[in-house]
């Protein structure tokens, strides 16, 4: 995809790893919003400054009040959300 950057630091994603590990979380909490891009995110993005983008954060726990996992993108055209959902016997 042109104008794209992206950082792979595991061949999967690490929300699927801590799905397999000793504690895999029990929740996330996603936020997405619709922001001007300026400086680095235009630029990453290869659009111009003051551009439409989507904004989404993603902080995955794996006890109530401990985080596991934070994931910030920035988009510009397109955005899909999947979620999959399990249950606890499926986990273990």
């Amino acid at each position: 995809m042109a104008g794209a950057s992206v950082i792979r630091l595991a061949r999967e994603a690490a929300h699927t790893l801590l799905m397999r590990s000793a504690e895999p979380p029990v929740r996330a909490v996603v936020e997405i919003a619709a922001q001007l891009l300026i400086g680095t995110e235009a630029h990453l993005l290869g659009v111009p400054e003051g551009s439409a983008g989507l904004i989404v954060n993603w902080m995955s726990y794996i006890a109530p009040t401990r985080p596991a996992v934070w994931f910030r993108g920035v988009f510009r055209e397109r955005y899909h959300l999947g979620v999959e959902l399990a249950y606890a016997e499926e986990i273990t």
